[in-house]
């Protein structure tokens, strides 16, 4: 039992002693090595230099990064010595290492993962894959690149310049093509600037426009003629006016003819109201060289016991440099059973240009009537 005790007693007093022993050096202990972390550096032979040639191909060679299984050791590569050293990364006894180059292609940063069993490294990095872009150009997230433009495209593109009006688009393209004619009391569609015919104006009807027919469209040779003015008939004592013609379209700027105004509309009343023709289009201006358009004829008036007044003729186009000028547009006749009739003026005729001729002027409308003040319209001059 003692000998016991004496043993226990030495043991204490010898730890006691190597206690104090080690607080009284100056030397401490050993630190526990620092693990060596080594980057992982892309191996270049992963890389293939060919696919740079395009922004595509450095696409394509983002999408076949190396996964982490496939990094070689650090020991393996020759350090860049153009970057800065980084002591935390420093092996013992190097006074610093190379921090590893940046990898181009991973862009995505760098997660741990767990260390293996038994190793004094560090853990095991890997490399998020980047998210694949769809479009071309740049780094980065991208939209994909719009399609091609397709053969409807290219079509549509022409047919700015060339194509022939239609009912929803009745302008021509800008430089050839034909406008399209106008639909009921509408103006007719322009032709293209260098070939093709303006579109002839809508006959008026009465529930469009007040009745009014359309214009003819310009061109670049032929201009379109105006459209017909709506015919009117009432009764009583209310009289009835006939719509007037469109105008006839320009021709073209340097050739071209122009086109011929519309007729007025004929007015109607067998009753006691009187009754009244509409006015005639006026005809189109020619090109440079060209001839004038003519001008409509005046609507006819009927009427019973009320007076009947016919419409006047349209003025004729005027050429510019060369060329005629158009004809102008009669008077309308009329004629009543018991009132006054009296026939519409004719109309003046247009200028000609050098080397044409001016145009001839309408002949006025005849009276028909029972009552001894009917008479005839004046005819017009044979220029304007």
């Amino acid at each position: 039992m003692a000998l016991a005790a004496t043993r226990i007693i030495t043991a204490m007093a010898t730890g006691l002693l190597a206690t104090a022993t080690t607080s009284f050096s100056g030397d401490g202990p050993s630190p526990e090595p620092a693990p060596q972390i080594r980057p992982y550096i892309q191996a270049s032979s992963m890389v293939n230099l060919g696919a740079f040639a395009t922004p595509n191909g450095l696409l394509a060679a983002a999408a076949k990064a190396p996964a982490a299984g496939s990094f070689a050791r650090a020991g393996t590569f020759t350090p860049n010595n153009s970057v800065a050293t980084d002591p935390t990364l420093a092996p013992p006894g190097t006074g610093g290492a190379m921090a590893s180059e940046r990898n181009l292609f991973g862009t995505m940063p760098i997660h741990s993962i767990s260390a293996a069993s038994g190793s004094h490294r560090s853990p095991k990095r890997t490399l998020a894959t980047p998210a694949l872009l769809t479009g071309g150009g740049g780094i980065g997230n991208s939209a994909a690149l719009p399609t091609a433009a397709g053969v409807g495209s290219i079509g549509a593109l022409v047919a700015i310049f060339i194509s022939n009006g239609t009912p929803e688009h009745p302008d021509a393209g800008l430089l050839i093509g034909n406008g399209a004619d106008g639909g009921p009391g509408q103006d007719g569609g322009n032709g293209g600037l260098l070939f093709g015919n303006g579109g002839r104006g809508g006959d008026g009807v009465a529930t469009v426009n007040g009745g009014r027919a359309g214009n003819g469209g310009n061109a670049g040779l032929v201009g379109g003629d105006g459209g017909n003015g709506s015919n009117i008939t009432s009764s009583d004592n209310i009289v009835a006016f006939g719509r007037d013609g469109g105008d006839g379209g320009n021709g073209g700027r340097f050739l071209g003819n122009g086109g011929n105004g519309g007729a007025g509309g004929n007015a109607q009343n067998l009753d006691r109201g009187g009754t009244v023709g509409g006015t005639g289009g006026n005809g189109g201006q020619a090109g440079l060289i060209g001839k004038g358009g003519n001008g409509g004829h005046g609507g006819v008036a009927l009427a019973g016991s009320g007076t009947a007044r016919g419409g006047q003729g349209g003025t004729g186009g005027s050429a510019v440099l060369a060329g005629n000028g158009g004809d102008g547009g009669g008077g309308g006749g009329t004629n009543s059973n018991t009132g006054n009739a009296v026939g519409g003026n004719g109309s003046n005729a247009g200028h000609g240009g050098i080397g044409g001729s001016e145009g001839t002027g309408g002949l006025g409308g005849t009276g028909t009537g029972s009552n001894p003040a009917s008479h005839n319209g004046q005819s017009g001059s044979g220029a304007a």
